[in-house]
């Protein structure tokens, strides 16, 4: 089993954007926070979000994904 790395992409000005969130496989089509604080609050409230991540001062949530196709990583 091979482990990569998600990312959310979100559009926080939409209606039900936690619902219509989708998970990105590059930083570059994900959603970048300015702060911690936010990427860890939006974290909280995204069940299958596994941590935050920064990047040159821009904070990203990930998910963990396992490449075999499971939903339930381990």
């Amino acid at each position: 089993m091979t482990s990569s790395v998600l990312y959310l992409k979100i559009d926080l000005g939409e209606p039900d954007a936690f619902g219509r969130a989708r998970w990105a496989e590059s930083k570059q089509e994900a959603t970048a926070f300015r702060s911690e604080v936010a990427a860890k609050g939006v974290k909280s409230m995204m069940r299958e979000a596994t941590g935050v991540i920064e990047n040159v001062g821009e904070f990203y949530v990930v998910k963990a994904s396992d490449r075999s196709g499971s939903k339930n990583p381990k």
